[in-house]
């Protein structure tokens, strides 16, 4: 269903000539491709929103979410790329002032450098991105936070703290199942 009503919205966006509604929609056609573990399929689709937006100078609102998005397709294959585009998108957040997107690439960072074995930088990146995001009440990137955070300690082989965090990721978890079911 997903895929059908993205294709939708591209033929909408194209008739309309909605260019930033285009970049959004083929953001979101990679993200499904990454989903479904196709990530050369991905970065097609995340390098057309990027291309989308520097033709037509789109709102920047989402620069930082596709930049982050294309390091994600480099994360196993080629981490120097991951983390090139993963800084990347975290100055055009900063400069942007989209502090909901430095707060999840973040995390994504955190996460990208555990598995670089680099677990003091990842814990560093996790606490900011956990800073932030409980500020601004983004409580899908904390529990993606708290889910790196008991991923690093347990790796770390600091079981309790471990266990505390996935506590605190499946606390959150329900809660936002709760809002869902609400809904």
């Amino acid at each position: 269903k997903a895929i059908d009503y993205n294709h939708k919205a591209e033929k909408i966006a194209l008739q309309t000539k909605n260019w930033d509604l285009l970049s959004r929609v083929y953001n979101l056609t990679g993200v499904l491709h990454f989903i479904n573990v196709r990530e050369d399929s991905a970065l097609i689709f995340y390098n057309k929103a990027l291309s989308i937006m520097e033709q037509h100078g789109t709102s920047k609102l989402h620069l930082a979410q596709v930049t982050s998005n294309i390091g994600e397709c480099y994360v196993k294959s080629n981490p120097d790329s991951a983390f090139f585009y993963f800084n990347k998108a975290l100055i055009i957040a900063r400069e942007n002032k989209n502090r909901s997107a430095e707060a999840s690439t973040s995390s994504i960072i955190g996460n990208a450098l555990i598995k670089a074995g680099k677990y003091k930088e990842a814990n560093e990146y996790f606490q900011a991105s956990l800073r932030l995001s409980r500020t601004l009440g983004l409580k899908r990137v904390i529990r993606h936070a708290y889910a790196g955070l008991a991923d690093l300690k347990a790796r770390e082989g600091k079981a309790t703290e471990a266990l505390e965090y996935m506590r605190k990721y499946y606390r959150i978890s329900d809660s936002l199942l709760n809002v869902t079911k609400t809904r």
